[in-house]
């Protein structure tokens, strides 16, 4: 019902398509309970890794290092071009536990949804174009038949690359680079800074 009224997707539907992934693409890590993110509870990837999060408690995001030159960098796909906020930042922290001093985020210049309930459509179809070796900045995914595609594919149990309507040219993404700290490996939060006892820094 959730998924063909056209509500927004709950955790349990992208914990659903997550599974499929996973189960479809064994070499690939990630594809953790995103409920476990709330709680800081994820195992860091040990290779190339896709996830789906939610930030602000109703909108979904896939993050993924697929591409990227090191570990202290990930790739951000969000369907309505926003910002991480502090919150999801401290959980990208804490996902890749950096050993480095900053972390350097991409986000990409996807295509944006129309309405307000298909982030989680968006966010399952950047990972699935992922899974297949393609690029979702330069798809043009074909929104009003996403829901369908999904519907079918839990039914089935196979996910594969949601319909497109052609391709797009791919932009730059915009690159933001945020510091962390102390032997936790996350970021300022804005609450006042100490000098920890453990390992010496802020």
């Amino acid at each position: 019902k959730i998924i063909s009224s056209g509500a927004w997707l709950d955790d349990l539907i992208i914990c659903a398509a997550q599974t499929l992934l996973h189960d479809q693409h064994p070499h690939i890590d990630g594809f953790q309970n995103p409920v476990l993110a709330d709680k800081l509870a994820m195992t860091p990837p040990t290779h190339e890794f896709i996830q789906v999060i939610n930030v602000c408690g109703d909108h979904w995001i896939t993050i993924s290092n697929i591409g990227c030159t090191d570990s202290s960098s990930i790739k951000v796909y969000d369907s309505l071009g926003g910002r991480l906020p502090k919150s999801a930042k401290k959980l990208v922290a804490d996902l890749l536990q950096c050993k480095t001093n900053t972390i350097t985020i991409y986000y990409e210049n996807v295509q944006k949804q129309l309405g307000g309930s298909d982030c989680g459509c968006f966010a399952l179809a950047y990972a699935t174009s992922l899974c297949s070796g393609i690029e979702p900045s330069k798809e043009l995914y074909d929104q009003k038949a996403m829901r369908i595609h999904l519907l079918e594919a839990i039914s089935n149990r196979k996910l594969a690359p949601f319909p497109t309507q052609g391709k797009r040219k791919r932009r730059k993404p915009i690159i933001n680079q945020i510091p962390i700290y102390c032997v936790c490996r996350l970021p300022d939060d804005g609450s006042e800074m100490i000098l920890c006892s453990q390992c010496a820094e802020w």
